[in-house]
């Protein structure tokens, strides 16, 4: 804020891993702020999910994604397609949303994925994930 000259900031991060008390169990810790450097208040507020839908699939032509789909709560949790059966390949689309774009970012992949398989895991950007938009409305 110092070097832009702005009165207001608003900051958030969020990180993923062990849960602090539970090692076993993975969790996710957000944290937001609101700064007024005039007034010098801040308002921050934290979350932690406990039970992050954190997973992922490597489908080969005929597939069916909906026994992957359905569980993570898609379309209201988002995906991410690459080509391959691993994670190391590119992007092909991220954030991907409602069923037709999944269709045709899953054909896209398949078509440079060196053996037609794709690779889809869940979106983990906080803004995107189904438990941040429950907790915003």
């Amino acid at each position: 804020m110092d070097i832009s000259g702005c009165d207001l900031g608003l900051a958030s991060e969020g990180a993923y891993g062990s849960h602090p008390h539970l090692l076993l169990i993975p969790a996710d810790f957000d944290v937001a702020a609101f700064v007024d450097s005039r007034t010098g208040q801040e308002l921050t507020e934290k979350m932690a999910d406990e039970a992050p839908i954190y997973d992922h699939v490597t489908l080969a032509p005929n597939d069916d994604a909906r026994g992957f789909l359905e569980p993570i709560g898609f379309p209201a949790q988002r995906v991410i397609i690459k080509p391959g059966a691993s994670d190391t390949g590119p992007c092909i689309a991220k954030g991907i949303g409602d069923f037709e774009a999944f269709t045709t970012n899953r054909h896209s992949a398949q078509l440079v994925s060196f053996d037609e398989q794709v690779f889809v895991q869940t979106v983990m950007r906080v803004t995107l994930r189904t438990v941040f938009r429950d907790a915003r409305s």
